[in-house]
């Protein structure tokens, strides 16, 4: 008795996964909506501190620790995809031997998924990689634009802006605070 239930202490804790959500941006009007979904989800109210996007002065942004059970991460994005004017990334650890996943989403591209291993780069797999070098085998510019997209290389032009702007007020504040 007392082996089982050590056996589903680690079962669960295997399938604990935590993350992080960056709101990127997204208009005032939509809060709202954004944390009904990540409480539904959650299982109890989440109220997020919403800041000025700079670079965008009409949207907010925000981050959100999250904690759950493996495939949160998959289940935010796609409860916050729907949402008009929103552009957010997930990204998921999770305690099993399984891969870290991250999602970034705009309203231009829609929604990416990937593989990423401890350092945040995107892990692709052999067999895929085989396949673009077999249908791109005489064609240099569409074997280099199939590897952008399985590396969400559009995703990241689109939202490297953003993460900029975030870092930048990060700077900006530890500089209030230490100068």
């Amino acid at each position: 008795m007392v082996i089982n239930s050590s056996i589903k202490a680690v079962q669960a804790d295997i399938s604990r996964a935590h993350g992080t959500l960056i709101i990127h941006a997204s208009t005032k009007a939509m809060t709202a909506p954004i944390e009904w979904v990540l409480s539904d989800l959650a299982k109890t109210p989440v109220k997020l501190d919403w800041y000025t996007q700079t670079i965008s002065p009409a949207m907010v942004r925000c981050s959100y620790e999250w904690t759950g059970q493996d495939g949160m991460a998959a289940k935010i994005a796609t409860g916050l995809r729907n949402i008009p004017h929103v552009r957010f990334e997930v990204t998921q650890m999770s305690a099993g031997p399984d891969f870290n996943q991250r999602f970034c989403f705009t309203p231009n591209l829609g929604i990416f998924r990937a593989d990423i291993n401890v350092h945040g780069d995107v892990v692709v797999n052999e067999q895929r990689l085989r396949h673009l070098m077999e249908t791109n085998r005489n064609n240099l510019e569409g074997l280099q634009k199939s590897i952008d997209d399985l590396l969400g290389t559009a995703w990241d032009v689109e939202l490297e802006p953003f993460r900029v702007a975030m870092d930048s007020d990060v700077v900006r504040i530890a500089h209030r605070i230490v100068g």
